[in-house]
């Protein structure tokens, strides 16, 4: 017997929505390996700040911390690079304006002149997630049309039955990637968390260290003087401002990549014009 035009029309739907069911489940299986990816380079020396732009998208996450008018897409990145508690950020290219968001929040869609700004390792789960959600949605278009279609002979009902079979643990293997999906965002935000809080801490201990140097250099500076030259005239607070600016201009050059040390690094250098200018009086 000749299939109707119903089953005709259903077998032809249900190629489509399996080659499409494929080609999705290959991006699916990338996009883990890409995730994996993306956390063995945190766990190493890769800067774990590094943000990825999708353009005509927001992120607005829970909370808004810092917002305001920047020159590039780059600046904006390094807004909330410079705030642990910055989770991502949303840039207007029109307005050269910078939103920075803190918390978790979807991915949604914006002006042509927007682009979210979210971590690599934010994005390939986002990735994860969607695709997650297009593979149980065609997982159960696959079985709704399969059972559209009216098996002729009883090796077309053992087929059918066992694609319906088939699909079922998928769609069950699809629930379960789900909640790993959630255990893996779970994961990056305390990943993230002690990552920030090692990164205060190592600044923290550098901080005092170079204070400690500072002390040394100048501890060295006058034991030497009255070592070996008792009888020279010394300007003691000319010599400690100078040096101190020096030593707080070289710091700052290292944070110039974050809006508040950009600030200060021109700060400093508007001082000592200044003070050269005879603007501000000089010790």
């Amino acid at each position: 017997m000749e299939p109707t035009n119903t089953n005709s029309s259903a077998i032809l739907k249900l190629q489509v929505l399996e080659n499409e069911f494929n080609l999705v489940m290959k991006q699916y299986e990338q996009a883990h390996m890409n995730y994996i990816s993306s956390l063995q380079s945190k766990g190493g020396l890769t800067d774990s700040n590094k943000f990825v732009s999708l353009p005509g998208r927001v992120f607005w996450g829970t909370a808004g911390l810092k917002e305001g008018n920047v020159d590039s897409e780059e600046q904006c990145k390094a807004l909330c690079s410079s705030d642990p508690l910055c989770t991502g950020a949303t840039y207007n290219s029109a307005k050269a304006y910078c939103w920075t968001r803190s918390g978790k929040g979807d991915i949604a869609i914006g002006l042509d002149t927007d682009n979210a700004l979210i971590s690599e390792i934010a994005q390939n789960v986002n990735n994860i997630k969607q695709l997650n959600d297009r593979l149980t949605e065609l997982n159960q278009k696959i079985e709704k049309t399969l059972g559209e279609i009216v098996p002729e002979q009883h090796q077309q009902v053992d087929e059918k039955n066992a694609k319906q079979s088939q699909l079922q643990n998928v769609y069950k293997q699809l629930l379960e990637d789900r909640k790993n999906i959630d255990e893996m965002l779970k994961e990056y935000r305390m990943l993230d968390q002690q990552y920030d809080d090692n990164s205060i801490y190592v600044q923290q201990t550098n901080s005092a260290y170079i204070l400690w140097f500072v002390f040394a250099i100048l501890i060295v500076f006058f034991t030497l003087k009255l070592q070996f030259f008792p009888n020279l005239k010394t300007n003691v607070f000319r010599f400690i401002f100078w040096f101190c600016i020096t030593v707080l201009f070289a710091i700052v050059t290292t944070h110039i990549n974050n809006s508040p040390g950009f600030f200060l690094w021109g700060l400093i250098i508007v001082v000592v014009a200044f003070i050269h200018m005879k603007i501000l009086p000089s010790p």
